[in-house]
């Protein structure tokens, strides 16, 4: 579980980043929402 906490907060931090780029207008803040569905019997595959 450690594991797809590092890497959904690697993901986020990608997101933010790229978002940091579009929004041409000065921002204090930004609020991202995610879901993660697990389908059932779907094996992710590893890069």
């Amino acid at each position: 579980m450690l594991n797809h906490t590092k890497k959904i907060r690697e993901i986020f931090e990608e997101i933010q980043k790229i978002l940091f780029y579009m929004i041409p207008e000065k921002w204090d803040k930004l609020y991202l929402y995610g879901s993660v569905i697990d389908v059932p019997g779907k094996v992710e595959k590893k890069r």
